[in-house]
């Protein structure tokens, strides 16, 4: 008859139980959210007014004002040329980042066909 050896418990480490996963949504105590969407049944509260407007910009677009169509007629100096496109910017650096992301052909090219 073999003799069994006797287990030790030293040395051994018990078993990590795991964490259970975050809970979604906002921890209690999180701070004021005084930025309300004013949409019927969207119940969306942001810390900033920046957040208000990115959720309303991605979700209610029909609710975001374009800039100077306040009823004033703002000029802007820097228009896109794309026919069809009227986006128009006060400085170059707007007109430039609206390129790059709408139309990255015309990076690169300036008047008069010159690279």
């Amino acid at each position: 008859m073999a003799k069994s050896k006797p287990t030790s418990t030293r040395g051994c480490k018990p078993s990590a139980k795991k964490a259970p996963p975050p809970a979604k949504g906002r921890p209690p105590g999180a701070g004021p959210r005084p930025f309300t969407c004013e949409v019927e049944g969207c119940e969306k509260s942001y810390p900033s007014s920046g957040g208000l407007h990115q959720h309303k910009r991605n979700k209610h677009p029909e609710l975001i004002v374009p800039r100077g169509s306040h009823g004033s007629n703002t000029y802007r100096k820097y228009s896109c040329q794309v026919e069809g496109c009227e986006k128009s910017y006060d400085t170059s650096a707007g007109l430039y980042q609206h390129k790059k992301a709408k139309h990255p052909e015309l990076i690169g090219q300036r008047k008069g066909g010159k690279a």
